[in-house]
C-alpha cells in the first residue's frame, strides 16, 4: 500500500519539494503524453503515477504495476516555470488532468478514489478547491 510518506521521503532523496496533502494518483494516456524529455522514455513503459504540486512545480512518479512501489527510474519533475496550466476536466467516474508545459502536454486519468492509497481522495478535494 503506497503512503503519502513515501512520496515525501522519494522526493526529499531527490531534493524536490514536497507539499503536503497535494499528492494523488493517475493513470497515464500514453496517446497524449507529448512531453518530450530524456528520462521519461523509461515512464512511458509505466501506467500508473503519483504526483505531487508543490510550489516549485509538479513530481511525477511511475509506480510498479505489479508492487505499487515508487520507481527509481520513473521520475519527471515539471518546474512551475515549464507549466503553462493545469485543468481537471471531471467525467462521469473519474477526472482528466492535463498538465500544459511549454514542452507538451501531459494527460492523465484520475479516479475519485483508489484502494490502496486512502489518502488520495481527500488530497483530490483538496488539490481541486485550490485550483
Amino acid at each position: 500500500m503506497l503512503k503519502e510518506q513515501g512520496i515525501r521521503e522519494y522526493l526529499n532523496k531527490k531534493d524536490i519539494a514536497f507539499n503536503e496533502n497535494s499528492s494523488i494518483i493517475g493513470v497515464i494516456f500514453p496517446s497524449k503524453f507529448t512531453y518530450a524529455l530524456g528520462p521519461i522514455a523509461t515512464a512511458l513503459s509505466m501506467q500508473y503515477y503519483a504526483i505531487n504540486f508543490s510550489d516549485s512545480g509538479i513530481a511525477i512518479i511511475g509506480l510498479n504495476n505489479a508492487t505499487g512501489k515508487l520507481e527509481d527510474e520513473a521520475f519527471l519533475f515539471v518546474p512551475k516555470e515549464e507549466v503553462t496550466s493545469v485543468k481537471f476536466n471531471k467525467k462521469l467516474m473519474s477526472y482528466e488532468l492535463e498538465i500544459s508545459t511549454s514542452k507538451g502536454t501531459l494527460a492523465f486519468k484520475v479516479n475519485k478514489t483508489m484502494v490502496g492509497a486512502s489518502w488520495h481522495k481527500e488530497n483530490l478535494a483538496t488539490i481541486l478547491k485550490s485550483l
